[in-house]
């Protein structure tokens, strides 16, 4: 088969090939390949069956356009480490280093540093999220405290304060067009004014946080919509 159907370039660069024959997939592996490798590769052109992806001659997830070989081989790996690593499982059962991913799943040892990884690191951005919202209320808070504090004490000076005896004769002074805004008032608005900049960034930091978070997560989501259909 694999002679009938120049198959040995696509097994010796790529280690695999899944071709379809006759109604029958058939996943074909380099003898090169050792077994920790194995069940990995079988899974990533399981994938390629299972999405759907591209038939070229009877060959599969082997496309011509380099940008979409790219995004098939994303999507393939991506459902093949789903597959064998379930990374929400994975934090269940408290697996995340590399050694432990690797001995309990059975992936190579690149793929299993790659998963540690990527819990990591969304560990760490769910850590960086609560910090930033935490430090965008204390510091909203603070700056509110801040102009009240403010506020009243110019209010306890006016209240204080004693106006002098008019003389018998003062000396008119214009009437402005508009009145003009007291300084308590000023002061409050201000503060008022700079906490809410600083929750807008704050929210903005935790959106774009939690859309870079989205943004990986979009092709996982692309992958079970897929295999919804099936």
């Amino acid at each position: 088969m694999i002679r009938n159907n120049n198959l040995e370039q696509y097994v010796d660069d790529d280690g695999a090939v899944t071709f379809l024959s006759e109604g029958i997939y058939h996943i074909i592996l380099s003898r090169f390949l050792v077994e920790s490798q194995q069940q990995f590769v079988v899974a990533h052109e399981f994938a390629h069956i299972r999405l759907d992806h591209s038939n070229r001659g009877g060959v599969i997830g082997k496309p011509v356009d380099v940008i979409t070989k790219y995004e098939e081989e994303e999507e393939a790996r991506e459902f093949a480490l789903e597959f064998l690593a379930p990374v929400k499982d994975l934090i269940e059962l408290k697996l995340t280093t590399p050694k432990v991913i690797q001995k309990e799943t059975g992936l190579p040892s690149e793929e299993a540093h790659w998963v540690a990884g990527y819990i990591k690191g969304t560990r760490e951005k769910r850590w960086h999220l609560w910090a930033v919202a935490v430090a965008g209320i204390l510091i909203t808070a603070l700056a509110v405290w801040v102009g009240w504090q403010s506020a009243m004490d110019s209010v306890r000076t006016t209240q204080t304060y004693a106006p002098p005896t008019p003389s018998p004769m003062p000396t008119p002074t214009p009437t402005p067009a508009y009145p003009s805004m007291p300084a308590s008032l000023q002061n409050v608005l201000f503060y008022v004014s700079a906490s809410g900049i600083v929750l807008l960034l704050v929210i903005a930091a935790m959106l774009r946080i939690k859309g870079g978070t989205k943004m990986k997560d979009a092709r996982a989501k692309r992958i079970a919509a897929k295999k919804d259909k099936k």
